[in-house]
């Protein structure tokens, strides 16, 4: 599902499904969809309101996008970046494991 059929869909108050929420994020994260389509995309999901499926659909679609960075047992850390209006946006992700305390 493109990113517009998927603000279709949305305007007309029908949830997408894990799928569909997954493939209009990939397009978003690839930087195929433009400023616009990102901006109607997030409005019109915020305005009808987030499933658990659309939400699991993006998370999907953001861990496809990541790469994974061994920064020693038990942590990982990943980046992912995009193309938006001529710039890269990088999105970056840390994970402790229960033996270590983020320090502030």
């Amino acid at each position: 599902m493109t990113v517009s059929e998927a603000i279709q869909k949305l305007a007309n108050r029908t949830d997408l499904t894990r799928a569909e929420t997954s493939d209009a994020m990939t397009q978003v994260m690839s930087g195929e969809a433009t400023e616009v389509q990102i901006a109607g995309f997030l409005i019109a999901l915020r305005t009808k309101g987030e499933t658990v499926e659309e939400v699991a659909g993006a998370a999907d679609a953001s861990r496809a996008a990541t790469r994974s960075l061994d920064r020693g047992v038990g942590s990982a850390a990943g980046v992912s970046r995009r193309r938006a209006g001529g710039g890269t946006v990088l999105q970056a992700t840390s994970r402790l494991d229960a033996n270590q305390q983020r320090t502030p």
